[in-house]
């Protein structure tokens, strides 16, 4: 219990001491066993007086006892007395020199300094136990970091890709003397996405110091939103010569962040265009009857296996080897707006995946 209080050499002392005697009782004639007895007690007495010293000094030490050290204390007081009784009152009264009573200080001591190891030993049980849901609790917060920064690297790729199609493109018209009309919308659209880009490291940099800016919801207009996603989408879908359209942009306002729906938009155009050759992505939006807004994006790509269809939604599962992220983000995007989402239809003639989004009046 207190094997730092005290120094070594004392304990070695006594010991030496009780080794002795124990040799002696073990050897002398019976008539002599008193003496040595006596002598041993003695001995004791000191030696107990010396460790409730320095557990004592200890207690200080530390600032304040506990109940473990209150039992401690209270077998060493039973143990001191009974020793004490017994070696004065030996010769002085028959029922000591017949019965003793060091023994029932020792059955004291014992039982005293059994529940004090024991509720001793719970406590440190129960330290670990705590010690262990820190431990779990620290490895809950690094897997969030670690999926907050998994999250940030897919959605920093987005502005990087488009940035990386129109830039080439820009710089080609530039140095072929061919610009015309669609030159100045690229170079808004590199603008832009260089300004969203800087905007999510901002946020990254507010988190990593522990100041994460608010979400603010305002009003959304369908149109401007599906029209910014075909601009900034189409160059990703070159390269697989898909088309970007917009079917139809109802005139009613969504209610949301523009910047989260525009990330939900190009989450699933990217998916859409990585399963689909040489076809057409689709978006649309119109409102429905319920207080929502139904937005769309239909591909005429390969589809969904039906093996895949019910965990496409679910993090870390993907079907085509990627980090499994960009659905999540969508779902727990449109899940934050209030609305769901889902797979409308899929199948060899392609892909709807449709979500909702709370009205403007509607708040």
């Amino acid at each position: 219990m207190y094997a730092k209080a005290t120094a070594h050499w004392p304990l070695a002392v006594y010991l030496a001491a009780a080794g002795a005697a124990a040799v002696l009782i073990g050897v002398l004639p019976t008539r002599q066993l008193v003496s040595v007895s006596t002598v041993v007690y003695y001995l004791s007495i000191p030696y107990l007086v010396y460790l409730v010293f320095g557990t004592v000094r200890g207690f200080v030490r530390r600032g304040g006892l506990e109940t473990a050290d209150a039992l401690v204390l209270s077998g060493f007081a039973v143990l001191v007395a009974s020793l004490l009784h017994e070696a004065l009152l030996t010769g002085r009264s028959s029922d000591v020199s017949h019965y003793g009573t060091a023994a029932w200080g020792m059955l004291g001591f014992v039982f005293l300094n059994s529940s004090a190891v024991s509720l001793r030993i719970q406590q440190r049980e129960t330290a670990l136990i705590e010690s262990r849901s820190r431990g779990e609790m620290l490895e809950r917060m690094n897997r969030m970091n670690l999926e907050f920064l998994h999250r940030m690297a897919h959605e920093l790729k987005t502005p990087l890709t488009v940035i990386s199609g129109y830039a080439p493109l820009t710089g080609i018209q530039l140095a072929a003397d061919q610009v015309d009309q669609e030159t100045p919308e690229n170079l808004k659209t590199i603008q832009q996405e260089a300004r969203r880009l800087g905007d999510m490291v901002t946020r990254l940099m507010e988190y990593s110091y522990g100041h994460t800016s608010e979400l603010r919801f305002e009003r959304v207009d369908p149109a401007d939103l599906l029209d910014r996603v075909r601009a900034v989408s189409a160059p990703i879908c070159v390269k697989n010569q898909n088309t970007v359209r917009v079917e139809a942009a109802c005139t009613e306002s969504a209610h949301g962040s523009f910047e989260m729906l525009l990330q939900v938009f190009l989450n699933l155009v990217i998916n859409a265009n990585r399963d689909t050759k040489n076809g057409t992505i689709t978006l649309s939006a119109g409102a429905k009857e319920d207080g929502f807004i139904l937005f769309q994006v239909a591909d005429t790509g390969s589809g969904i296996a039906p093996a895949d269809l019910p965990r496409v939604f679910e993090q870390g599962y993907s079907c085509s080897g990627s980090t499994g992220l960009g659905l999540t983000i969508c779902r727990e995007a449109v899940e934050a707006h209030g609305g769901r989402i889902w797979v409308e239809r899929t199948g060899p003639k392609g892909t709807t995946i449709a979500f909702t989004v709370k009205k403007e009046e509607e708040q």
